[in-house]
């Protein structure tokens, strides 16, 4: 008879990621996020608008996007999704934090770290809004397409999943380590003696042992020589799996 509750604790253990690696794992993506907002504002092109009167004593800006501004999304978006690859490929890696938990902390690290790389190349842009009408100023790096913060986070779960696709293993390749099962309690046989589990015997009806070394006899007295036979010291009789039985107040024998 197994219990249940000896051998989940351990499962439980091996299931919980390790707390150092993913913890690098998050502290890797914010750096990259704000090394990206650094690559992103240097690698973007140079746009000039014009800011005119348009009649009314306010001012439009001309064009209202160029295509340097267009450019520069398409940059930002770029680095983000080979930040995202390269995060879900590495988070793959740490084969004994494989699982749900190092998913969802894998998509909202990524998510984070592309929201510092926008708010890096953003803050640190020297561009300059148009103070005075019919006049050429140089706008600052500003991303249009906002929905390009959530690519590195889709890549990055999106790599990660497909690896787990791919993996044919239930335990998706963790280390995992043998549980030693807890101590079960003893067990009763029939005709009244008890045999720990793990012992290989069986008893018959009339008291006789069958097995590999476990005895069971009523109210008998018996131990095991180094040949294999058994000496008892009662009055019923025991039956050795590869030995003789020797009675102390009896003569029967029997062989297995």
């Amino acid at each position: 008879m197994s219990l249940p509750g000896a051998v989940w604790p351990g499962r439980l253990a091996q299931a919980v990621p390790d707390r150092r690696s993913l913890t690098l794992l998050v502290l890797a993506q914010l750096v990259i996020g704000v090394a990206i907002g650094l690559a992103w504002l240097a690698w973007s092109p140079t746009s000039v608008s014009y800011l005119l009167d348009s009649g009314n004593g306010t001012g439009i800006v001309v064009p209202a996007e160029s295509e340097a501004q267009v450019a520069a999304d398409g940059r930002y978006a770029l680095l983000t999704v080979l930040a995202g690859l390269l995060f879900g490929l590495l988070a793959w890696r740490l084969r004994s934090n494989r699982g749900p938990v190092t998913l969802v902390v894998l998509a909202v690290s990524s998510l984070v770290s592309s929201l510092l790389a926008f708010a890096a190349g953003q803050l640190l842009s020297d561009g300059e809004h148009g103070k005075a009408l019919n006049t050429a100023f140089h706008p600052p790096l500003v991303l249009h397409a906002t929905a390009a913060v959530f690519l590195q986070s889709l890549f990055a779960v999106l790599i990660y999943t497909v690896f787990v696709g791919l993996s044919g293993d239930q335990q998706l390749g963790r280390e995992s380590h043998p549980v030693e099962p807890a101590a079960q309690p003893s067990e009763v046989l029939a005709g009244g003696s008890v045999a720990a589990e793990g012992s290989i015997g069986s008893v018959a009806g009339d008291g006789s042992v069958a097995g590999d070394g476990s005895i069971a006899a009523d109210g008998s007295i018996g131990s095991i020589a180094a040949d294999g036979s058994i000496t008892g010291e009662g009055s019923a009789g025991a039956a050795g799996a590869g030995g003789s039985v020797a009675e102390g107040g009896g003569a029967d024998r029997h062989r297995a």
